[in-house]
């Protein structure tokens, strides 16, 4: 079918380590982030770069 997916409540490496040996490669969870509210989105995605590089 083609269909991709988000594996969902990822929180920890050993988790994602799971996904991945599962072929996961859309995730969502605390390992990367606590849910962020609408009107902080734009602040926390400008602010990912800066984060990725720590």
């Amino acid at each position: 079918m083609g269909l991709s997916c988000v594996v969902e409540g990822v929180e920890t490496h050993e988790e994602l380590t799971v996904v991945a040996k599962l072929g996961g490669q859309y995730i969502q969870g605390y390992l990367y982030s606590a849910p962020v509210r609408e009107a902080e989105v734009a602040g926390f995605i400008a602010e990912l770069p800066q984060a990725l590089a720590e």
